[in-house]
């Protein structure tokens, strides 16, 4: 009696344990099969999201689609659609997360779906997994390093007399010819691409390779505003974001605050000759116009004596970062634009005088190499010994250059 129900004691642990072990193999093997299909699900989400994020950016830069309709367009067609078996894309501008977040200029796509369990029921507790893969797309870091960049034919780049005109970091891009004027005149850059030639290549220093390069596709400006002025105001001393101002604005004392916004100068001059300028955060954009007897000519820009001038434009994917806008409407030459001077000029964002000539005299420093600073002209001519300094990556900036804007995947 005793022997057989120690028998029957013995089956009940052995089928207990029997049923212990396959559970556990089963749960191992189901592990072992639903991983490894949950890898491949992970492995083919992350290249659609890879693909959408640079889709849409490529689509943003060419004024295509929008780029939550591109980016799940994308999606959808590597069969993850937005919606359908539980499956969520979602697409930020600026991106939510990580070293890009909040920069203007990059796109950030999130895929996700919830698993379901299979084998791996037989496992209790346990729960179903959620698959995700995150990407980012921007503009090159590693392109695209032109601080000033000129639009005009013929001697597009012109450093005259005694001049030395020095680019730190940066390059010079252009489809005419940097030409030197005086014997002692001078430049040092990061590198140089343009259309035409070097007159006198042994007053140019070279600070980077591959050194001069002649590149033949023509540049073009990569900027374009929406504008909207209002009714004409005249600058009584304050400035009001938003404000159309006909007949110039002029600052010769005192310190100036401009609040964030977008400001329209119609016909005359944006004049700084003396006292403190300055915009507070969030950056401004001032808009040159013409006037309406004379649409074609836009106001110009002049920065000398004594000013003290601190400018940074405004941010974000409307902006990018310009400070002083020419209106492309105002096709006429324009030669009247001046910075120069004695004062303290910093200036973090782009200068887009597209169809001006613009000097820079003076012995001073217009930007800095841990600033944004692009200049963007018909013409450039440097007068005195200046300096233009500039690092435009990873902000919303539109960058030029050879590649200048490729898109890249960053994370």
């Amino acid at each position: 009696m005793t022997s057989a129900l120690r028998l029957r004691d013995d089956h009940g642990g052995v089928a207990v344990t029997f049923a212990v072990t396959m559970t556990l193999m089963i749960g191992f093997a189901g592990a072992a099969s639903e991983v490894g299909s949950w890898l491949l699900t992970r492995r083919a989400m992350q290249g659609t999201a890879d693909a959408a994020a640079f889709s849409a950016l490529n689509a943003k830069a060419a004024g295509g689609p929008d780029i939550t309709t591109q980016a799940k367009g994308v999606a959808a067609k590597s069969g993850w659609t937005d919606g359908v078996n539980r499956v969520t894309v979602t697409v930020n501008n600026p991106p939510t997360l990580g070293s890009f977040a909040g920069n203007a200029s990059a796109v950030e796509v999130i895929i996700a779906q919830p698993q379901s369990l299979f084998l791996l029921k037989v496992l209790p507790g346990l729960p179903a997994p959620t698959i995700r893969a995150r990407a980012v797309a921007a503009a090159s870091p590693t392109v695209g390093t032109g601080c000033m960049l000129a639009l005009g034919t013929g001697n597009s780049v012109q450093v005259n007399g005694n001049g030395h005109l020095r680019l730190d970091g940066c390059d010079i891009d252009g489809n005419g010819n940097l030409q030197f004027s005086g014997i002692n005149s001078s430049a040092s850059v990061h590198t140089i691409f343009l259309g035409g030639t070097v007159n006198t290549p042994s007053q140019l220093t070279m600070t980077s390779p591959p050194g001069t390069q002649h590149y033949a596709t023509t540049f073009t400006d990569p900027n374009s505003l929406t504008l909207s002025p209002g009714a004409c105001t005249t600058f009584s001393g304050t400035f009001v974001a938003g404000s159309t101002y006909c007949g110039g604005v002029s600052i010769s004392n005192g310190n100036k605050t401009m609040p964030s916004g977008i400001y329209y100068i119609r016909g005359g001059s944006f004049s700084v000759s003396g006292g403190t300028l300055t915009s507070a955060a969030g950056g401004v954009t001032i808009v040159l116009m013409g006037t309406s007897a004379a649409p074609t000519v836009a106001a110009t820009l002049s920065i000398t004596g004594q000013a003290n001038v601190n400018l940074s434009g405004r941010t974000g994917s409307t902006y990018h970062d310009l400070i002083f806008y020419e209106d492309p409407t105002a096709t006429g030459a324009n030669a009247g634009d001046l910075i120069a001077g004695n004062g303290t000029v910093s200036l973090n964002g782009i200068i887009d005088l597209r169809n001006d000539t613009l000097t820079f005299g003076g012995n001073g420093s217009i930007g800095s190499p841990t600033n944004c600073l692009g200049i963007i002209v018909k013409n450039f001519i440097a007068a005195g010994n200046g300096t233009l300094a500039g690092n435009c990556v990873g902000t919303g900036a539109f960058g030029f250059g050879p590649g200048a804007g490729a898109t890249k995947l960053v994370e």
